[in-house]
């Protein structure tokens, strides 16, 4: 059951990431142009990024590359997308949100195949948990939300 969960999570951030990147309609559904999805990562409040968040990220793609998947990267995975999550106000920067949030996509996607490495003791479990629902809770639902709301927007503006 939980594989199947996060097969299912890798597959919906992998649809996200091809939405974002103009490949497919969101849920196959709504056409978003990629000029459509700038406008819509650049005011998106869900991740609000930043260059401290930047290294955040790069570091986690370390992180989530590695081969042995331990406690210890479980942990630091953890800590480190409650800080990525964390509401900071949005800083001036000259960075390119949309592409920033596709990189923030496929870090995601790396962890939840990562996480689904990761040996089956119980406290593994009860991170792997913690790591999915923070997926879930701070990214994908708000993502899928706000993006459905711009979209419904969008199309009633004439």
């Amino acid at each position: 059951m939980a594989s199947n969960r996060s097969a299912q999570r890798i597959e919906l951030l992998k649809h996200l990431l091809r939405v974002c990147d103009g490949e497919q309609w969101l849920f196959n559904s709504f056409q978003l142009s990629i000029p459509q999805m700038r406008q819509y990562n650049m005011k998106c409040e869900v991740v609000q990024f930043s260059p401290e968040k930047l290294k955040t990220i790069y570091d986690m793609n370390n992180l989530a590359g590695s081969d042995k998947v331990n406690e210890k990267l479980l942990y630091q995975l953890n800590e480190r997308l409650k800080i990525l999550f964390t509401k900071t106000g949005r800083s001036r920067t000259t960075l390119d949100q949309h592409i920033l949030t596709a990189a923030l996509i496929d870090l995601l996607i790396t962890i939840c195949g990562t996480i689904t490495k990761s040996e089956t003791r119980m406290i593994s479990m009860a991170l792997v948990d913690s790591i999915e629902k923070l997926i879930d809770t701070s990214f994908i639902k708000p993502y899928c939300q706000g993006l459905l709301n711009f979209t419904k927007e969008s199309s009633s503006i004439p």
